[in-house]
């Protein structure tokens, strides 16, 4: 049997006393970009969806607790999550 190859690796965990929050902890995770190239990150507060992680890296640490990562879109449309849309687009239209 052939034992799949990881898509992430979890580098280092940091308990989120040491950040400054209350109890859990914060993972620093590595994934390699192809294999999450399909990923969304949805925003419960706004009910919104981005594509790619790229929304996690810019947010703030306190506000994570509001994002959930999805396989795709179709999935974040399902729960009930309509795409964001950029300044660029918004200007356009």
């Amino acid at each position: 049997m052939k034992i799949p190859r990881p898509i992430a690796q979890i580098r280092a965990i940091t308990p989120w006393s040491r950040l400054g929050g209350r109890g859990g902890c914060i993972a620093a995770i590595v994934v390699e970009a192809e294999a999450v190239a399909h990923f969304v990150v949805s925003d419960m507060t706004r009910k919104t969806y981005s594509p790619g992680l790229a929304a996690l890296a810019r947010a703030p640490a306190d506000k994570l607790k509001h994002f959930i990562i999805q396989a795709d879109e179709a999935q974040a449309e399902a729960a009930g999550f309509s795409p964001r849309e950029t300044r660029k687009k918004a200007r356009a239209g």
